[in-house]
């Protein structure tokens, strides 16, 4: 019953990828760097207040179809492209080479990718590519915190979210918190606090509120 129940939004969803992929009935082309994407107007104007202006009003855009990205990553274009289409993103494999130049079957995590694709959602404002981005961050930062990918990542999520997103920003405060211990003898976690002063601050201050809040729950077991 639940198979079936599903059926016409399996349907619909293999339907968009399959015009993601096709480019069938495109009416938007949206370029970065040496990709351009055949896109829809309907599925992409929905979804962002930015392609929608784009589209609607009297810029260039509107009558060539046409969207450049000259500014953006174009990995993390790609991501918010699938996004649109599928409502999730792709892992990008990416394998490092041991000492004797093989490839290691274990895959380095997306941390830095999905702090670009977030970074892009916000600029953009599409709050769900947004939302699916944080999630991979949590959970990938859980198994690869202590990685060097996981600092690149925390100096960049410092350096292009703004002060008032706190998604990410939490996000890597808490793994920083909770793995305190460890990280305070990782020389590179150390270079990272000191260089970027933000995120030194929201550890410090969330240090600060768990320790009250520890020592009000003390105070009242007493009595």
């Amino acid at each position: 019953m639940t198979m079936e129940k599903d059926k016409p939004m399996a349907v619909l969803t293999e339907g968009l990828g399959s015009l993601f992929i096709e480019g069938k009935y495109s009416d938007l082309t949206v370029a970065c760097g040496p990709s351009s994407y055949r896109t829809h107007k309907a599925v992409l104007c929905t979804q962002s207040p930015f392609f929608a202006k784009a589209c609607d009003g009297s810029f260039k855009e509107a009558s060539t179809g046409i969207i450049e990205l000259t500014e953006d990553d174009p990995e993390a274009v790609r991501m918010m492209m699938h996004y649109f289409y599928h409502h999730d993103y792709p892992h990008v494999t990416l394998h490092q080479a041991d000492e004797a130049g093989k490839k290691d079957p274990k895959p380095n995590s997306n941390l830095v990718i999905h702090s670009r694709v977030y970074a892009l959602g916000e600029k953009y404002a599409v709050e769900g590519l947004m939302a699916v981005a944080l999630a991979k961050f949590v959970s990938e930062a859980k198994v690869h915190w202590e990685s060097k990918d996981f600092l690149q990542a925390v100096e960049y999520i410092y350096s292009a979210t703004p002060e008032h997103d706190r998604g990410l920003r939490d996000a890597v405060k808490d793994v920083f918190y909770k793995n305190r211990w460890d990280l305070m003898h990782n020389e590179d976690a150390m270079r990272c606090l000191r260089e970027v002063p933000d995120l030194a601050y929201d550890v410090f201050i969330h240090t600060c509120k768990v320790s009250h809040s520890e020592l009000n729950h003390w105070g009242s077991d007493a009595y």
